[in-house]
């Protein structure tokens, strides 16, 4: 009875991904500056799952574009996934003390992008009941020679908690940060 009553308060991974994707005519005002408004951090809409007594873990990940001027996101929400998802070049690990962000620069065109980072690393980690944000871009190709260039911005917040809510990343700041933001011509 015991090891049942472990599990069933086992601490809730909590993994929020935002994109944001672009072309060049979002590069300069007025676009520009429509797609600076998009938020970093968002409420989990715990209202999409069917029953919250039933979350062992919550994969939140939105979806912004130029197309619709960055103003009407594609937000799903997936409660107990599989595997804990991974974006970009950022992958997320948990046990049951702690949240764990990687950040390893990968330079092919469905990972990391250009420009090239090397050999970037990081590593975050975070206790119960605090969360660790990583944020990355990049410019990809999508044509022979360069073609036409596409941009996107992703940024991964992720948090080990102990019960749910909707404003855990919006009520206290992480207690890391990454940034692998680079300047993309």
């Amino acid at each position: 009875m015991k090891n049942k009553e472990v599990i069933e308060n086992r601490p809730i991974p909590i993994i929020q991904i935002i994109h944001c994707n672009w072309t060049k005519m979002s590069r300069e005002m007025p676009n520009a500056a429509l797609r600076n408004t998009v938020p970093e951090r968002l409420p989990i809409p715990l209202d999409l799952i069917d029953s919250q007594a039933a979350v062992k873990s919550l994969h939140h990940e939105v979806f912004f574009d130029e197309k619709d001027e960055f103003q009407n996101p594609r937000v799903s929400l997936f409660a107990n996934p599989v595997i804990l998802p991974a974006s970009g070049c950022t992958e997320i690990e948990n046990t049951s003390q702690e949240i764990i962000a990687i950040y390893r620069y990968h330079s092919s065109q469905s990972r990391g992008g250009a420009p090239n980072r090397g050999a970037l690393q990081h590593r975050l980690n975070s206790s119960l009941n605090n969360w660790v944000q990583v944020m990355e871009n990049g410019r990809f190709s999508h044509g022979f020679m360069g073609g036409d260039w596409k941009y996107q911005k992703i940024v991964v917040n992720a948090g080990l908690f102990d019960c749910l809510n909707t404003d855990y990343f919006i009520d206290r700041p992480p207690a890391q940060t990454f940034s692998a933001m680079a300047d993309l011509w």
